[in-house]
């Protein structure tokens, strides 16, 4: 039997193309499970906040508090509905599984339905077929094995499944599973990620029905009215904290968008379309050109294909120095990212991917090897950018100009550093509730994780007063160092104790950063309960008479080397 005879014989067994995805999402998941607190997960937006958020709630016991109830231990009290919401599914898995199970079931899950979900969308409306069985299973693969992001639930990996459902009404199709599937969406999804951007597809789609003179079918626009309501249901305090609660007046109206020059807008453009995307673009252009030959162009290659260039450009142009206005206006509106519309482009590439790899093998006599090729390459892509893989090979700069070290994140077990933070305590001696303490080197959240009660943090929607009292700590150090200033003011979603080296805040055990001469404003701290100083870095107490250094804590289970510092 001839190589080619192979190939054509495994990709039409169905049990062998079935047994190859059953292997393969098992490979992605299982490390998790293997090195458990020993894995190196991301820490933006994960380590560094939600994945201790959902902790912190449910031990404070504030998971059904009122929106203006304060959470102590952020900043000094920030209110509750500047958490996720309790309807969200993630509280459930933290609740039955821990922190740390959650998130590894999480990974198991959003593989699973994103799979399942691409799978059956494609079999059934997107390329119809039991030849292209393992397009379709291979598409759904890539998919599922994307980086996808555990605290976003199934905002993207449970679109291909939504999309069905909706498909499936607006088909005739009215069975109870589409509407448990719609249903369910807005528990465990984000409204501002994903899910608003998502009721424009549908309106989309109604409108070309409608220039079509197609038929409307009333499940279809229900389920959208369904979709809605629950929306707001499960997001009730976001809407009561922008429509209801005046009083509140977020930090995020002083937000200030990048401005990007043309030259910039455009690379701006150019990355987010190709950034990642080398093989599906490949296969698009292919697909492209055979469609073009032929006289064949797909409607729905043509849409997609339009709604991704037209968004990207939108939103690349809209950050421009020459729209930047249109974007301060909108967002004084409605705080909405409009950026985050390209959430959906994983979601809508893989339909082109799908659409492609079908031209592809259908009108090139050596189509079944490049499609072959395609996907394997795909899946390598995904295993290369899995989590573990980044976090426990990633880079940064070395002390020597241009000079980059090879560097691994420290595990959950290390981040947190749990045994170490316990001593930390037990050497202060005193109930938690009765001082605050500010993190120098490393993440608040370490701190709060940990039972600290802290004046800084990291929270996208807090009080603009705090920010305000928070900037008179750090304004003088911050200023001398005006992209640092800029960071803050313009942003200030981490109100942290930024110096003006800029020396982050991944400081782990072993550095020799010593500071001198900070020039933060103590009286403030005073004011607002701060009592110590957590570091992850030494500070010259002769420079520095403000600060009195108390103890060195170290722990061959922690990442840090922590100096304890008492405010004067």
């Amino acid at each position: 039997m001839t190589f080619s005879e192979r190939l054509s014989s495994w990709i039409s067994n169905r049990r062998a193309v079935q047994w190859f995805c059953f292997f393969s999402v098992f490979c992605y998941c299982i490390p998790y499970n293997i090195l458990g607190e020993n894995a190196s997960l991301n820490i933006n937006d994960n380590l560094d906040s939600l994945f201790a958020w959902y902790k912190i709630i449910l031990d404070t016991g504030q998971i059904f508090s009122s929106n203006n109830a304060p959470v102590e231990l952020f900043m000094n009290g920030i209110p509750r509905s500047a958490f996720p919401s309790e309807m969200h599914f993630t509280f459930l898995w933290n609740f039955l599984f821990g922190p740390l199970g959650a998130y590894i079931f999480e990974r198991w899950l959003l593989a699973t339905v994103a799979f399942f979900g691409m799978f059956v969308l494609l079999r059934k409306f997107i390329i119809p077929g039991k030849e292209y069985f393992f397009i379709q299973s291979g598409v759904a693969l890539t998919f599922a094995l994307l980086l996808h992001w555990p605290f976003g639930g199934l905002s993207v990996p449970g679109l291909p499944l939504l999309l069905y459902a909706f498909l499936n009404l607006r088909s005739g199709n009215k069975r109870y599973y589409n509407w448990i599937i719609i249903a369910l969406y807005p528990f465990y999804s984000s409204l501002i990620l994903t899910g608003i951007f998502f009721m424009v597809i549908l309106l989309l789609i109604l409108g070309v029905d409608l220039t079509r003179k197609r038929r409307i079918e009333l499940a279809y626009i229900l389920a959208f009215l369904m979709l809605g309501f629950l929306y707001v249901l499960t997001h009730y305090r976001i809407f009561l904290t922008f429509f209801v609660q005046r009083d509140f007046v977020s930090h995020r109206v002083e937000f200030v968008q990048p401005s990007y020059g043309l030259v910039g807008s455009w690379k701006y453009f150019f990355d987010r379309i190709f950034i990642g995307n080398q093989f599906i673009l490949f296969a698009v252009t292919l697909a492209g050109i055979l469609m073009w030959n032929y006289k064949q162009v797909s409607a729905r290659f043509r849409l997609i294909l339009i709604f991704i260039l037209i968004t990207a450009l939108l939103t690349s142009f809209i950050f421009s120095a020459y729209f930047g206005w249109i974007t301060a206006f909108l967002f004084q509106i409605i705080p909405l990212n409009l950026e985050r519309v390209s959430w959906l482009y994983p979601f809508l590439w893989s339909i082109l991917f799908s659409i492609s790899l079908v031209y592809i093998y259908s009108k090139l006599e050596i189509g079944k090897y490049i499609v072959v090729f395609l996907l394997l390459a795909q899946l390598g892509f995904d295993f290369s950018h899995h989590e573990l893989v980044i976090s426990a090979f990633s880079f940064k700069a070395g002390e020597k100009k241009g000079e980059l070290v090879l560097t691994v994140d420290p595990s959950v077990k290390q981040f947190y550093a749990e045994k170490q933070f316990k001593s930390i305590a037990r050497y202060i001696g005193k109930e938690k509730n009765t001082y605050r303490v500010l993190s120098l080197g490393l993440h608040p959240i370490i701190s709060q994780y940990n039972g600290f009660y802290t004046l800084d943090g990291y929270c996208p929607n807090y009080d603009r007063r705090y920010k305000w009292k928070f900037g008179e700590i750090i304004q003088n150090e911050i200023k001398k160092n005006p992209e640092i200033k800029n960071y803050f003011d313009n942003w200030g979603s981490r109100a942290y104790l930024f110096t003006a080296g800029d020396i982050g805040y991944l400081n782990v055990s072993g550095n020799t950063i010593e500071l001198k001469n900070l020039d933060f404003n103590t009286q403030v701290m005073k004011e607002l309960g701060g009592k110590y100083i957590i570091s992850a870095v030494k500070i010259n107490t002769q420079t520095d008479p403000e600060y009195k250094f108390l103890s060195k804590f170290q722990d061959k289970e922690s990442a840090w080397d922590i100096y304890l510092y008492e405010i004067l």
